[in-house]
């Protein structure tokens, strides 16, 4: 067997390590906001806190940074589980570049446009904290005599070169095989992904503001 696909084989066969689990200490929190704007139900989520000093060490390093928050709008229910409403995605990508000393953001807003220049730290924190929306639903395409309950999960993922994020396709013939292994090896383990979860109390559409 040849060396290099030995390493592919002991990558697979070795046993991964556990995923992080979110604990009560040290680990972001999630901070977001819920309400009506032009008919949207929205919800605005702080990323901020999950710029911590080893993303940014790691940014430094020339290894970006993607944060995915997936919200879901659910109807509680006593018996079988919450009722999926609404899901709906947004994930946000982080870079660094030497030569101009200034932060690259992709907002992953599906508008086509550039990456954002951030020259400083501060200026990055405070797109962050105050300008991720997530339009969840038209108010008129929800149903207001149930109460519903917004369920969100942050999922951070350091993006190396052969990093699951990066893939454009699932199966061998879409690049070489051993990047083919390897990206299902960061797959079976998680490897460089945190995840964090965050649920709302139930309410009803009524108590939600219009904001201009």
């Amino acid at each position: 067997m040849k060396p290099l696909a030995r390493l592919v084989v002991l990558l697979l066969l070795a046993p991964g390590p556990a995923r992080p689990q979110s604990g009560p200490e040290n680990d972001p929190e999630i901070y977001y906001d819920l309400f009506v704007r032009d008919s949207c139900l929205t919800v605005l989520v702080d990323l901020g806190p999950f710029l911590t000093p080893r993303a940014i060490d790691r940014l430094h390093d020339g290894i970006d940074l993607a944060v995915n928050c997936r919200a879901d709008l659910v109807v509680p229910r006593r018996f079988w589980g919450d009722r999926l409403a609404v899901r709906r995605e947004r994930t946000v990508r982080l870079s660094y570049r030497k030569i101009t000393d200034d932060y690259l953001l992709d907002p992953g807003d599906h508008q086509e446009r550039e990456r954002l220049p951030f020259s400083s730290l501060d200026d990055l924190y405070l797109f962050l904290g105050d300008s991720i929306e997530i339009c969840l639903s038209r108010m008129r395409e929800l149903d207001r005599g149930s109460r519903h309950a917004l369920d969100l999960k942050i999922t951070t993922i350091s993006l190396t070169d052969l990093n699951l994020a990066e893939a454009t396709g699932d199966s061998p013939g879409d690049d070489s095989p051993v990047r083919y292994m390897f990206r299902q090896f960061l797959k079976l383990t998680d490897y460089g992904r945190r995840e964090y979860s965050a649920k709302s109390r139930s309410f009803s559409l009524s108590e939600l503001e219009e904001e201009p």
